[in-house]
Order: structure tokens, then sequence, then C-alpha cells
């Protein structure tokens, strides 16, 4: 995937398609992975742990979404490279440490385990995603990892329109 991807740089068309289609592939795949460990977070923890631990599958039910935006992460760090932007690293490091441990301290008193799986699945969301919304050069990828982001919800609200057109 990715060696097609910077072989297309030349193009800047089939560059952002290609672009496009890696973001949506590794979100689908991110998803596939995530929701099942979501769903059965608990019982997956009492197997793998026993029942003192059966309690800490909310929180992995959580903390697995994080693979969504390190998959989408991930498409990103391959650009950047491909396009000698790795000098954002550190900010995008910078920005993950210190939104973790303010949510930290904000989030862990009041739910606990819940509040640190939450926190890190929100800093690891600014620091793939919405540090780089700030750099003019990198703001495509953060139009197209929302797209990415957005196309479970077009494909629900689609068919349920295409249902009601149906029935009426």
């Amino acid at each position: 995937l990715f060696p097609s991807l910077i072989e297309s740089r030349r193009d800047p068309k089939l560059y952002h398609q290609r672009l496009q289609q890696a973001f949506h592939s590794l979100l689908w795949l991110a998803v596939a992975i995530a929701l099942p460990v979501s769903v059965w977070a608990e019982p997956l923890m009492r197997l793998l742990y026993g029942a003192p631990y059966a309690g800490s599958g909310a929180a992995l039910a959580i903390v697995i979404w994080s693979a969504v935006v390190t998959f989408l992460g991930l498409v990103t760090s391959y650009c950047l490279g491909a396009e000698n932007l790795q000098r954002i690293y550190p900010v995008r490091i910078l920005v993950s440490l210190c939104t973790c441990v303010v949510l930290n301290l904000v989030l862990v008193p009041r739910w606990g385990i819940r509040g640190a799986a939450v926190a890190t699945v929100a800093s690891q969301f600014m620091g793939s995603t919405i540090v780089y919304a700030f750099s003019k050069r990198t703001r495509i990828m953060v139009v197209m990892q929302l797209t990415a982001l957005a196309l479970p919800y077009r494909l629900l609200t689609s068919r349920r329109s295409e249902r009601n057109n149906e029935s009426s």
C-alpha cells in the first residue's frame, strides 16, 4: 500500500486519491480490531487474567479505540516522511504528552481507570490528528482523516435515507 502511495506522489490527484484510500482501509482494519475487543473486553480480561481483573475490561473497551487513531496516524507518519516533514514529530509528541498529563489529572480522580483510558485516546487523537491542522502543508491529512472517520456515519445515514425513500 505505502510503496504505491509514495510512487504516486508525482501525480497530486492520484496521490490524494491513494492517500484517502489508505486512510479508509486502515480505518476499517482498526474498527475490525477495536469493535470485537470492545464488545468482548470484560470476558477477555476474565479469560486472560482471571475474575479479579474482569472490571478492567471497561478500560480496555475504551482504550482499544486508540487503534483507530494510531492506524490513521500511521498513514500520516508515512506521508510526513515522504514529504520530508519529520520535524513535526517532536511537536506531535509534546502535544500528546501534555494532553495526556492534563487529562489524566482531570479525569482519573473522577473516573479512575476509565478516565486514564479516555485520556489515552484523546491524547493520541490530539497528537495524530489535531496537531496537523495548524500547518498548511499537513492540513489536507487532517481533512482526509476526518473524512475517513465520518465514512461509517455517512454509510449508515445513506442506507437509512435509501430505506426511507423505498418505503415512501
